[in-house]
Formats: C-alpha cells, structure tokens, sequence
C-alpha cells in the first residue's frame, strides 16, 4: 500500500466532508464490490507541490489545538467547524494543515471528502534536495490507488476505511503495480536517513503529524548555519532544521501516545 499512510476519517470522525461537516456512520461494507478497479488507462495527473516550509502560520498550541478539535480520539465536529471558521482565531493554520485535493498545492494533510491522506510526497520534496521525481512517484502511487478504490470503497466508518486500505494493498500489487516500484525510492530514502524520511513514512498518523505539521505550518527553528530543507519551489535554501532528534514536533506534545492509522 502507499506509504502516503491512509488515516481514518479524522481519527475522531470529526473531518468527514470538505468544510468539515458532520461525520457519518453506520454505512456497511459490501466486500464483493470493494474490489480495485481497473486502472489500466490511469494517468498521474499533474503533480501538486508541498505549499511550502515553516510557513510560521501555527503555533504550537494551535496544532495540538487542531488535532484535538478534528482529528484525536475526543474530536468532535462542532469543536472542528468551530476552530476552523473563517473569522476563528485559528483558522489560518488549520487551513495550512488541511488541504482540499482540489488545492494546487498541497498542506500536510490532504482531505478528500469522507476521510485524509499524509501528505508523504510533499514531505520528501520538502526534506530532500533532488528527489522531487521521488516526491512525484510517491504522489503518482497515491493517485493510482484512488483511482482504484475510491469509487468502489466509499469511506464513511472506520469499517469501511479499512475496506479503502484493503482495496489499495490489492492494487498495489495489480494495476498500481508499477507505480508502487516506482515509489520504492522513498523506501530507500527511509534507509539512508532514519530521521526525516522515516518520520515521512510513519504508519502512525500520530507521528506524521506531530513532525511534519510543523515542517509544513509552524515557525523556523533556531537558525543552525548550513542546514538545507527545500522549499516548494524546489530550490535548496539555508534553512534551519528542527532541534537535535530531527522534526519532532515542532512544540507539539510529542510525548502523546502515538497511534497507527
């Protein structure tokens, strides 16, 4: 499955349609036709690039605040909605977390309707000078495994969230086939460095979030001389790094029980 670690629909249920509206529940899961399509004639469509790095919009509190409200266990879409309005004192970074996939480029968290992805490819452009085709192949899997499963594997429930990633593994090894070789460069990307790329990778949302919300939404760290991040141009650029056990957080309480998607 692509390593763009599909999450639930908000682990909460609070992030279920595009101006996060009231979750649904209840749908069941008719295996028989949660299958992949064919994707035969599937085309990646035109890469959408990360919006950009420490883009200074969230504070700390604000992306815990955020994932509490929308995405945790305690969410709740009146808390979300809420926090998210335009005129909320949030709302800026809330909406540098959560990109529509209508979005040009994209945010940390991608929303698709009924449920979100990480956002693993515009994590590696951010991270790693040169590897944009990297980026675009890992963007390209994510594509292919939605043009086979979206429509077939309606995503309302945890049920049938699961359903959607089942879908995606067996496309993986079919009709994505070649695209999942193709993203295997992240992979080797995850081996050669334990930190960013690892972290890019987590299959727990929890992690993913609390080190790439901040790379994407809060402020730079302390400047450290000769530290390069890529910004959403692609240009490499003097940029500081997060403190000494790589992006942890950014401010976010990282010593919150982590949790798989």
């Amino acid at each position: 499955m692509s390593s763009s670690s599909f999450t639930s629909t908000g682990e909460g249920g609070a992030v279920s349609d595009g101006s996060m509206g009231d979750a649904v529940v209840g749908l069941s899961v008719d295996s028989s036709s949660c299958q992949p399509a064919d994707v035969e004639t599937y085309i990646p469509g035109d890469y959408h690039p990360a919006t950009a790095a420490w883009q200074g919009v969230c504070t700390g509190e604000e992306i815990q605040a955020f994932y509490d409200a929308c995405l945790g266990p305690g969410a709740s879409p009146a808390d979300c909605k809420a926090l998210s309005a335009p005129d909320a004192a949030g709302a800026e970074c809330a909406a540098c977390i959560l990109t529509p996939d209508s979005a040009s480029a994209y945010g940390p968290l991608i929303d698709h309707g009924t449920f979100i992805t990480n956002n693993v490819a515009g994590c590696i452009q951010l991270n790693f000078t040169g590897e944009l085709s990297c980026a675009k192949a890992e963007a390209a899997l994510g594509g292919c495994e939605l043009a086979a499963c979206e429509a077939n594997c309606p995503v309302e429930n945890t049920a049938t969230r699961a359903a959607y990633d089942s879908c995606a593994s067996a496309a993986d090894t079919a009709g994505c086939q070649s695209y999942e070789q193709m993203a295997s460069c992240a992979q080797s990307l995850a081996q050669d460095d334990a930190g960013a790329a690892a972290l890019c990778l987590s299959p727990s949302f929890e992690a993913f979030y609390d080190a790439v919300v901040p790379l994407f939404c809060g402020a730079p760290p302390p400047v450290d001389a000769g530290t390069v991040l890529v910004d959403a141009g692609g240009d490499a650029s003097p940029r500081p790094e997060a403190d000494a056990g790589g992006l942890d957080g950014g401010g976010v309480d990282a010593g919150r029980e982590s949790g798989a998607d």
